[in-house]
């Protein structure tokens, strides 16, 4: 009896570490969470207005072994309950600091904000990171 629970037991620990290895092995996601890489110092998304003229800016710093990264950002505006894009720029960098603005002008009266998202690569990997800026009120 005792052999028979033994052996029971040890085709359990086999499939379980089998289906671990597999469930591994099969992802095809290149993408990287930031606790395995860190290729970046943090990423930081602002807002200036002046005279109806939003300056967007988002600020990153690549770390090895990080080699280019992609920024997306948007200027939103609050309408509605939700944020929606009101104009989007995107560039990828190759140099280690980013500073990333872009300008819009005759905006409506209402709450905007700069929302960035950044992909920082390692070769074919990498890893996304998102910020928001506060928001700012334009009358």
């Amino acid at each position: 009896m005792k052999k028979l629970i033994s052996f029971a037991l040890m085709l359990v620990m086999l499939t379980s570490v089998s289906v671990v290895q597999f469930s591994a092995a099969s992802s095809n996601d290149d993408s990287i969470s930031p606790q395995s890489a860190y290729t970046y110092d943090d990423v930081n998304a602002s807002i200036s207005i002046s005279s109806k003229t939003a300056t967007c800016t988002t600020r990153l710093t690549i770390k090895p072994p990080g080699t280019h990264a992609t920024v997306t950002m948007s200027l939103q505006k609050y309408s509605d309950g939700k944020w929606t894009n009101v104009q989007t720029w995107s560039n990828t960098f190759y140099t280690k600091g980013i500073s990333f603005s872009k300008s819009k002008g005759s905006l409506s009266s209402g709450t905007y904000r700069t929302h960035a998202t950044a992909k920082v690569y390692n070769g074919n990997v990498y890893e996304t990171v998102t910020d928001n800026s506060s928001s700012v009120k334009v009358s």
